[in-house]
């Protein structure tokens, strides 16, 4: 499975990110910096976000929301990336009353779709406060929003809980914007509540310029710095260290989904298994 997690770049387009590198330190040569808009700062190297950095997360702006909410139609939402994973547990998983958390849900059209499918089953998002309003049309007794810093929420069910709480827990496009340290505290309590861990995060290679990156060979205590504010995490090599197998994994490429981010933006797609979970369904 190993060799399902090597990103290969074409010729044509090293070339073209070379072009793109150098556009980009000219740039950064007069101190003008990419950044993503009300984004984490790049350098936060904390297991935790301040209390400070989660009252500016929790009172956001909403100039994107509507962007991003028309950017999802719902015709296409089953070829969305936020979608994805979603759809992979529909096909491996035949329960009916699955538990299911997104952690950094954002907008919930694709929780949404798959309660449909599987009304018996509850997923909880988690996300910060503005997501409760414009979630509004979503409103439903299975769809559980918890609005406040996603980690509190975990640890508390954490707390709460006497086993494994959740099915799955899914981070989709969430994960590429928590540093090494922080989603270390994010696996302790998860490993703990959650039977099944899966990722879809965003591997933007623009600043790359070199032709092949093997994801096993990113080292958990420094992430591949990708671009703007998004790292790549060895994301097999994270659950392994807390006690999951990986079960699935894959690059997906640029135009996998609905929307084409240009031809350097891959998918790194990982679910992994509870180790106990996976021997005793063996």
């Amino acid at each position: 499975m190993s060799d399902k997690l090597i990103i290969k770049i074409p010729l044509f387009n090293v070339i073209k990110l070379k072009i793109i590198f150098f556009i980009y330190k000219i740039y950064n040569s007069i101190k003008v910096h990419f950044r993503l808009i009300e984004s984490r700062d790049y350098n936060f190297q904390g297991n935790r976000l301040s209390q400070e950095q989660i009252d500016k997360y929790n009172n956001y702006g909403e100039t994107v929301i509507p962007k991003y909410i028309a950017s999802q139609p719902k015709e296409e939402i089953e070829v969305s990336s936020e979608y994805f994973l979603y759809k992979k547990i529909l096909e491996k998983d035949k329960k009916q009353d699955l538990r299911i958390c997104n952690v950094g849900a954002f907008y919930c059209i694709s929780e949404d779709f798959f309660l449909k499918k599987r009304p018996k089953s509850i997923i909880h998002g988690l996300d910060f406060a503005p997501f409760i309003k414009f979630n509004k049309e979503f409103e439903q007794p299975n769809l559980v929003l918890h609005p406040g810093y996603p980690l509190d929420a975990i640890e508390k069910f954490a707390r709460e809980s006497n086993g494994y709480m959740f099915d799955y827990v899914l981070f989709i496009r969430t994960a590429t914007l928590i540093n090494q340290n922080e989603i270390r505290s994010y696996m302790a309590p998860i490993s703990k509540i959650a039977k099944n861990i899966a990722f879809l995060e965003v591997a933007q290679l623009t600043l790359m310029n070199h032709r092949k990156l093997d994801i096993r060979k990113i080292s958990l205590n420094e992430p591949y710095k990708s671009y703007g504010e998004m790292v790549i995490h060895n994301y097999p090599k994270l659950i392994e260290s807390f006690d999951y197998k990986v079960v699935d994994a894959e690059i997906l490429p640029s135009n996998a989904f609905n929307i084409f981010y240009g031809d350097a933006h891959y998918w790194v797609y990982v679910m992994g298994t509870k180790k106990d979970v996976f021997e005793k369904a063996d």
